[in-house]
């Protein structure tokens, strides 16, 4: 320990003159006392980088889960990007065709009527069990499937499900910034998606109670609003038919009465749900 604590004159002489310019006393305690502060120092130093900084991302387990959440946000929009695109090329590609004049048409092949009718004459036809089946499930199948009423040409036919049943309260006014309708049902009414997509949004506020939208196929988007619960999360797979929430009262939502707000979009245009759900 004495020799550890025994201290040694380290000095700078002038080459010249032999003058003494600069003396320091050390010890090897001293020395190693110095150096692992020195490194203590720079440990702390190189953490508090490390953690503050967006370095950190460069290390395993410390990754970002919002930005994990954001890239995989961002895939989903660049495949529907790609697929919407790829319809657009194979949509100017015929266009371009009939233009051209170079669009070959179907033949269609002869058929004798006579075979047709034999063919008719040949059915069974249905005994009176089967038909009162049929009329029943037809009857029934109606107020489930709803085929769209199409106003506007250019909007694919789709087949929407409605997604409550009730009374609509609030109609669609473009004009007063309501871009839904409000449809009153009963309290802890299942929310049904109204076609097969993927759902791109959930949130809260105070005003619309938990929200969620589902982006469709061919440029549709629904909107949900005033639930008391939801059922599905982000970038979840629903189908058409299928519960994604649970409709609330007036306390969860803070509306006046316990009722859906529906919004129906196409290709970022809001369109009138009247027009193709029959509630």
């Amino acid at each position: 320990m004495e020799k550890v604590r025994f201290k040694y004159k380290v000095s700078i002489l002038n080459e010249n003159t032999l003058e003494e310019t600069f003396s320091v006393r050390l010890s090897w305690l001293y020395v190693f006392l110095l150096f692992s502060t020195i490194l203590l120092l720079s440990f702390f130093l190189c953490s508090i980088i490390i953690m503050r900084t967006p370095i950190r991302q460069f290390i395993p387990g410390f990754e970002d889960v919002g930005v994990k959440a954001e890239v995989i946000h961002h895939s989903l929009r660049v495949d529907s990007l790609a697929e919407q695109v790829a319809l657009q090329q194979d949509y100017i590609h015929v266009l371009s065709q009939l233009v051209a004049g170079e669009v070959v048409v179907s033949e269609i092949a002869d058929v004798d009527s006579i075979i047709v009718e034999q063919k008719k004459s040949a059915n069974v036809e249905k005994t009176l069990s089967e038909q009162e089946f049929c009329t029943t499930y037809e009857n029934e199948e109606q107020y489930n499937l709803v085929q769209a009423r199409i106003q506007n040409p250019t909007i694919e036919t789709a087949v929407f499900y409605p997604p409550v049943k009730g009374l609509i309260a609030g109609k669609f006014d473009p004009q007063t910034k309501h871009y839904g309708i409000d449809v009153i049902s009963t309290t802890g009414t299942s929310v049904m998606s109204v076609l097969d997509g993927t759902v791109c949004f959930t949130g809260f506020t105070i005003k619309d109670g938990y929200v969620i939208a589902i982006l469709h196929k061919n440029g549709y988007m629904s909107v949900y609003k005033n639930n008391a619960e939801l059922l599905k999360m982000e970038n979840n797979k629903v189908s058409a038919g299928e519960a994604i929430a649970i409709l609330g009262d007036k306390k969860e939502t803070n509306s006046q009465k316990p009722h859906l707000h529906v919004e129906l979009w196409h290709n970022g245009k809001p369109i009138n749900p009247e027009d193709y759900i029959i509630f």
